[in-house]
């Protein structure tokens, strides 16, 4: 039969045409591969990305409560007053000391101390405090002549240890005497000091002359500089010692003019000087 029959109107069909739908030829998802089952593999891989969302999440809010809960503390608690702080001081003071509660005797303290030490203390306190110097004089004892030479001794000694020396012997140059000039004023001071006390009416007449004959000999030993303007601290302190020999020998004379009587004992030791 031909095509142009009409009893059988057929179209012309075409076996050869392409398949417009060729996807639909083969499966979705091969049942096997050089990888496995990629169906399960696909699962498992949704399962893991799925499981790393949530965890990201929970540890987010997480972190979020926390710091929520860290606000709200904050909030809550009032900051450090005035009086807080001094009680906290109070306490960290009392773990200083030892024992239960007890502080360190001060006799210890200050039996580990040596001389230079205990002298900065005194010194720091009385700066610190200037109304205590009375008081702290009162305990004091007096100095004695025999303890204003120990001391004068070794200022003296610090003096010559500062004395700058050549291979011909000292020097009485200016450089020497620039580096000796601290040590000479505070010995110069010290004389002066111990000559006001002496000369007090509660040391006179005795002490005073002796203290006077030992100063005169420290004056003495003093250098003498080739530069004259150099040598006006001992100048001075020769005018003023002989001031106070001048003064203390006419307060003997008025004491004896008024009937005053000394002892053959201080009599001698004047002789001695």
């Amino acid at each position: 039969m031909s095509d142009n029959s009409p009893c059988f109107p057929l179209a012309r069909a075409n076996f050869l045409q392409p398949n417009p739908y060729p996807c639909h030829t083969t499966a979705i998802w091969p049942t096997k591969t050089t990888e496995g089952n990629l169906p399960q593999v696909a699962q498992r891989a949704a399962m893991r990305t799925s499981y790393a969302v949530n965890s990201e999440k929970v540890a987010g809010t997480k972190r979020k409560n926390m710091d929520d809960d860290e606000f709200m503390a904050d909030s809550r608690s009032p900051p450090d007053s005035p009086r807080q702080h001094d009680v906290d001081r109070a306490n960290s003071m009392k773990r200083v000391r030892t024992g239960k509660d007890k502080e360190f005797p001060m006799n210890r303290l200050l039996a580990t101390l040596d001389k230079s030490q205990i002298l900065a203390v005194i010194h720091n306190l009385l700066d610190a405090h200037p109304n205590l110097q009375s008081e702290v004089a009162s305990f004091i004892p007096p100095p004695t002549v025999l303890s204003a030479e120990s001391a004068l001794k070794q200022l003296e000694k610090r003096l010559h240890e500062s004395f700058p020396y050549t291979r011909w012997g000292p020097s009485k140059d200016d450089y020497s005497f620039n580096r000796i000039r601290p040590h000479l004023l505070d010995l110069k001071e010290v004389i002066l000091d111990y000559a006001a006390h002496f000369a007090s009416p509660n040391e006179f007449p005795t002490n005073t002359f002796s203290y006077l004959n030992l100063a005169i000999g420290f004056v003495h030993r003093l250098p003498s500089w080739e530069n004259e303007k150099n040598n006006e601290a001992k100048k001075e302190l020769y005018e003023k010692l002989g001031a106070y020999w001048r003064k203390c020998i006419a307060d003997a004379a008025s004491k004896l003019d008024e009937g005053k009587f000394y002892t053959q004992a201080v009599v001698e030791e004047w002789a001695k000087k």
